[in-house]
């Protein structure tokens, strides 16, 4: 089971909290109109990072690759 939001540019104010801190920390940015989701910003898991071995020099991998989605 998942939750599903939609996040549009209107209504702006009746935006979750956990959106409105999102943005003010850039985890979620509009990019013309589409969403960037920065997947880590949002569910952070550095155990999950490791077994990718997204985490720098010391997992062996490129910190930035693939760090973000873009919503339609």
């Amino acid at each position: 089971m998942a939750d599903v939001w939609k996040i549009s540019k209107e209504n702006v104010e009746s935006y979750l909290n956990w959106v409105k801190e999102a943005f003010d920390k850039n985890y979620l940015y509009w990019l013309d109109n589409h969403l960037r989701i920065l997947m880590a910003g949002l569910n952070p898991s550095t155990a999950r990072n490791f077994k990718l071995g997204a985490v720098g020099s010391l997992g062996g991998g490129f910190t930035g690759y693939g760090m973000y989605q873009i919503g339609y």
